[in-house]
């Protein structure tokens, strides 16, 4: 009983950790970004720190993996919302609308850059997260999207589109209409 009380209170204190840094990361961005300024944000001293994560490539993953389970998680909680009334185009709009396009997307993006320019351990987990949101989609795409279609693909083209509007509504633009992209995608 104690051992499980160890392990959640340490869980909790990564999860408090982790969300300290994500602010620090799109306020300084990854590179500039330090350990020293996490520790300092979250109240603690760098040898706290340290025990939670002894790297900055660790915890930067732990980011971008809370950043897409809470893109997932909200895409299913709405899912859950609009059971029965449920079509391929809702869900489609529902998984662009998940993103918010806030500060997840920063950090998604930071993580992009981060492993385009060589990090090859976040380039290695960030793929297998990408085809882990993949299959994920495609799950879904299964049940809202009947016929003969290759649910796979349309993940895989929806995720890249994703990442593309990320990018344009970072950049300014907020003119995309998500409802109408949604039925685009499902004709």
């Amino acid at each position: 009983m104690v051992e499980n009380g160890k392990i959640k209170k340490h869980n909790e204190k990564r999860k408090f950790i982790i969300n300290i840094a994500s602010r620090v990361f799109v306020e300084k961005g990854f590179e500039n970004a330090t350990l020293a300024d996490i520790a300092r944000e979250a109240g603690m001293s760098k040898g706290t720190l340290y025990y939670y994560y002894s790297s900055k490539s660790d915890l930067i993953f732990d980011v971008a993996e809370k950043h897409i389970e809470v893109i997932l998680d909200s895409v299913d909680q709405k899912r859950e919302l609009n059971k029965g009334d449920i079509s391929p185009a809702i869900d489609v709009k529902e998984l662009f609308e998940a993103l918010n396009y806030d500060v997840r997307t920063k950090l998604h993006l930071n993580l992009v850059q981060l492993a385009i320019t060589g990090n090859e351990k976040i380039k290695k987990r960030l793929f297998e997260k990408y085809n882990e949101w993949i299959e994920r989609a495609a799950e879904t795409l299964e049940v809202t999207l009947s016929g003969e279609y290759d649910h796979k693909l349309i993940a895989q083209i929806l995720i890249a589109a994703i990442d593309g509007m990320g990018i344009q509504l970072l950049l300014g633009d907020d003119r995309i209409p998500f409802d109408k992209v949604g039925r685009y995608f499902m004709r």
